[in-house]
Formats: C-alpha cells, structure tokens, sequence
C-alpha cells in the first residue's frame, strides 16, 4: 500500500496528487483526509491518505513516481508543484507513506529503513 500525506483535514481540496508505480498511473485526484489533527478523530487517515494497493508478488523493488500539486498558496519549498521519481524496495513492508510537506519537501516512511516506525493499533 501506498500512502500519502500532505496534512491532516486541513489540506483536504488543497492538493493535487499524481502517483504512478513502474510507470503506470495509479492515481490522479485530489487529497483527501478526513482526521481533524486536533482530536485525531479518523483513524484510517492519520498516516495520509491511501493511493493505491497492489500485489507483491514477484517484485522486491518499485519504481514511484509522485507528484503533488498545490491548489491554494501554500508552497513546498518554494515550489507550487514537487516531484520525485525513485526505486524502492518493497519486501517486508506492509506501506510506504510518503508525506510532502511545506518545509521538508517529499519524504518516506517505512518500516524497515525508518527505525522510528511505529505500528497504530485501535
């Protein structure tokens, strides 16, 4: 599973999201959030919102490509429109969040490579 986070409920109709995975288009709409980041209220959103799941098998790497357009004025580092293109590893890891985010631009969470990982059990 892929996962992408650019805030919480706040940014729901503010981005634009393009993702494709080994160069097929897997998603290309608007974000969506529906947790309030006060009282952490939707708890299938608190990691971002969900892009596209798809089959493991007979892969151990991905190519990503994601692309986050910005529909009101808050910029990513400057820039109305962030793109990243990369191979990742995929064994052994249930998602990848890839949050993008004002001040830090594009990046990944996973559990193997991030060892601050921490499963949310409800």
């Amino acid at each position: 599973m892929i996962r992408v986070d650019t805030g919480y409920k706040e940014r729901t109709g503010k981005d634009y999201i393009q993702c494709w995975v080994n160069d097929s288009l897997v998603f290309n709409g608007l974000y969506v959030n529906k947790t309030d980041d006060q009282i952490l209220d939707y708890h299938e959103d608190w990691l971002g919102m969900e892009i596209t799941r798809f089959d493991k098998s007979g892969y151990d790497s991905l190519k990503i490509k994601i692309r986050v357009t910005s529909l009101d004025t808050v910029l990513y580092r400057g820039k109305r429109v962030i793109d990243s293109t990369f191979r990742y590893r995929i064994d052994n890891i249930p998602s990848i969040v890839i949050a993008c985010r004002a001040n830090s631009g594009i990046t990944l969470w996973d559990t193997l490579r991030t060892p601050d990982y921490f499963w949310l059990e409800y």
